[in-house]
């Protein structure tokens, strides 16, 4: 077994701190790198800006997203469910249509069929009459020649083609069928049913008032309206629905979950008044959100 060494370079043993290296330096094999905290999205921030919401407001699930986003990404989805439905009643109508020219096709050539079926049983009874033989040419022949079907080993009858250059008798291809758009507008985090009323107002407490820095530059930007403890990733929130105030979960379950009322305004509360706030993560792996990246590149055999 080979010694460890502090400055043991001769080491005849590749070890996993050198096998690490060289893939980072000559870009190859399976590659993780761990982002770090400043790469995670904060509890306050917008879910589809990833910007600190200046007007931040709720979703019933727990996510929060900035007024004037959401409501701009719901117009959006009325304006594609209005066109999608538009193209749907579009593509329907001309179904509709093409089904009744072929019934009407159909009826038409029932009716042409039976009539020929008539005038040539008239004109052979007891062989006083003998039907003269039409010559047909040569547009006839390929025209009769469309009219011919030809049944298949899977039983589906399918039109013959003795002159595929002819357009008229091109197989063409059926139009996509467009299915029935849905009608709601959707979270785009949760993927559930969301409307703008169902929108929660909240109101964060300032943790310094008279700090005129920028909000993204803030790190420590809101606190507890109860406790006065900084709000961060790694503390879980809720949200009291009624007066969109914003406590810590262990100051809910310590003070406000016993009697369910607003010690700020004393207001009586219901389960469905707890909305918690859902954080992108912490950068441990433990909590939040995944926190690590692979990248796969080409494998150098040794």
């Amino acid at each position: 077994m080979a010694k460890h060494g502090r400055n043991a370079t001769a080491n005849p043993v590749y070890s996993r701190h050198e096998r690490e290296k060289d893939k980072a330096s000559e870009q190859y094999g399976t590659q993780k790198r761990r982002a770090g905290t400043d790469s995670v999205q904060q509890f306050d921030c917008c879910n589809l800006s990833s910007q600190p919401a200046k007007h931040p407001v709720i979703t019933p699930e727990g996510y929060i997203y900035d007024l004037e986003n959401i409501l701009e990404n719901l117009v959006h989805q009325k304006k594609e469910i209005k066109r999608k439905t538009a193209e749907f009643e579009a593509q329907r109508k001309r179904f509709i249509q093409e089904q009744e020219q072929d019934a009407l096709e159909k009826k038409q050539k029932e009716t042409e069929e039976f009539i020929r079926k008539e005038r040539s049983g008239a004109t052979g009874i007891g062989n006083h009459f003998v039907g003269k033989k039409e010559e047909l040419s040569q547009a006839g022949k390929m025209l009769l020649q469309e009219k011919e079907r030809i049944q298949t080993e899977k039983g589906k009858v399918v039109k013959a083609l003795p002159s595929f250059w002819i357009p008229s008798l091109t197989p063409a291809s059926k139009e996509t069928e467009i299915k029935a758009p849905s009608k709601k507008t959707l979270c785009p985090m949760s993927g559930k049913h969301l409307k703008a009323k169902d929108l929660i107002t909240v109101n964060f407490t300032l943790a310094d008032r008279l700090n005129t820095q920028a909000m993204a530059a803030r790190e420590e930007r809101y606190v507890c309206a109860l406790t006065s403890k900084v709000l961060r990733n790694c503390v879980p929130c809720v949200v009291l629905k009624p007066s969109g105030h914003v406590i810590t979960e262990e100051a809910f379950k310590k003070i406000v979950e016993p009697d369910m009322i607003n010690p700020i305004n004393s207001q009586k509360l219901q389960k469905s008044d707890i909305v918690p706030i859902k954080s992108a993560g912490t950068g441990f792996a433990s909590k939040g959100a995944e926190v690590k990246k692979r990248k796969t590149a080409a494998l150098m055999c040794i």
